[in-house]
């Protein structure tokens, strides 16, 4: 059945596509917008906001794929205006624009911006009566953030999602730490649902009052992370055919590119989930989480994938544990100085080798340079000037 629909968004609706791209990485103004409830009504909170802001920003890239010298103004005045947030008179310097044709060519762009959204919302593909695995985990795949995710925290997450089922069948599922912090860059709700399929199936064909032990692992000579299940009573040949004739697990290992092995592993009947790593980490240490959000947004669809910490002393932290490929650090946060962390990074034998990228609204490059900073970058920082730092980094 077709469905007719007004083209003209009209008024209101182009305000609220204005509104909501003056507050694009706000969570809490994000968390109530029309936009994004018409965007993704199915979803809701930070996966919804994530989600309708994916959509935002591709849909604005749409502008950036037409042959056109207008179109492309367009989609340079929403980027640098709303994208990259940067102040109006740099704009009009950058863009050499008088302030009227700048507001008139603004105006226009969030006109247009606003058609193709609302083309996109009510031109929608009409929901199949059956919908396959493949089309739901394509789905969840493309809308999910593609982020480092720290392996133990995660499986500490699945084993409390499954903790129902264990204690039903009297299993006791224990976590063993890494020697080393494990991450990833794969979208976390793929990865979470393959080790979930792994564990509850694991449960399943393992004898009551037996134990299962999960270990997150990273191989570097593979450069691969992983997870190793072993359990004391799992019948493995049960096991073996109800895994492998899963369509969902199927896939869901295709998606990520990751291969799950059925055997002995230290002579304990298990399970081995691994995928490959080949994303490099970039460790965000800034107090402001929308600096993380626009660097992650520079660097879509690149082998880098961000890492993004608020609290300075969890940021070194983690640094230590995951030798990142580099460090884009803040100086100037509130309950310590960007200074003292910066040297604190130097002069750690687990860090000093690490290139760090002082990112900053105090214009201060010789101090950082002095301090033992590799680079520096004024806040907001230019997706250009980062993308040649980090290619200079690689060199």
């Amino acid at each position: 059945m077709n469905v007719h629909y007004d083209p003209d968004p009209g008024e209101v609706f182009v305000e609220q596509v204005r509104d909501c791209l003056s507050h694009l990485y706000d969570y809490a103004a994000m968390q109530n917008d029309p936009v994004v409830q018409r965007l993704v009504p199915h979803l809701a909170g930070l996966e919804g906001i994530q989600a309708a802001r994916k959509i935002m920003l591709e849909t604005i890239e749409l502008l950036n794929q037409v042959d056109s010298e207008k179109h492309s103004r367009l989609y340079t005045v929403l980027m640098q205006r709303y994208v990259e947030e940067q102040p109006t008179p740099v704009i009009l310097q950058q863009l050499a624009l008088s302030e009227r044709q700048f507001y008139r060519d603004l105006n226009r762009a969030v006109l247009v911006l606003s058609q193709l959204l609302w083309e996109r919302i009510h031109k929608a593909a009409p929901v199949p009566d059956t919908i396959s695995i493949q089309t739901e985990i394509k789905r969840a795949y493309e809308m999910a953030e593609n982020v480092s995710t720290d392996f133990e925290i995660l499986l500490a997450a699945v084993i409390g999602s499954v903790s129902g089922l264990a204690e039903q069948r009297e299993i006791a599922i224990r976590l063993t730490p890494p020697q080393e912090a494990v991450w990833a860059a794969v979208p976390l709700p793929i990865l979470r649902q393959a080790i979930i399929y792994m564990v509850t199936e694991a449960i399943k064909y393992s004898a009551p009052r037996s134990a299962i032990w999960l270990q997150p692992y990273q191989d570097h000579s593979r450069s691969i992370v992983g997870i190793e299940l072993t359990a004391e009573a799992l019948d493995l040949n049960a096991l073996r055919p109800a895994l492998e004739q899963n369509a969902s697990i199927a896939y869901l290992l295709q998606t990520m590119k990751a291969m799950l092995t059925i055997g002995e592993i230290r002579s304990y009947p298990g399970l081995d989930l691994y995928l490959p790593q080949h994303h490099r980490t970039i460790l965000v240490i800034d107090d402001n989480p929308d600096v993380a959000e626009l660097i992650a947004r520079y660097l879509t669809n690149s082998s880098y994938v961000i890492l993004s910490f608020q609290d300075p002393e969890e940021g070194i932290e983690a640094a230590r544990k995951s030798t990142p490929f580099a460090i884009v650090l803040d100086v100037m946060m509130p309950n310590r100085d960007g200074w003292e962390i910066l040297q604190s990074l130097k002069n750690h034998p687990d860090t000093c080798g690490i290139p760090v990228l002082v990112c900053s609204v105090l214009n201060m490059p010789e101090l950082a340079l002095s301090l033992g900073a590799d680079c520096f970058l004024p806040k907001p920082p230019d997706r250009i000037e980062l993308l040649k730092l980090l290619a200079q980094m690689e060199e």
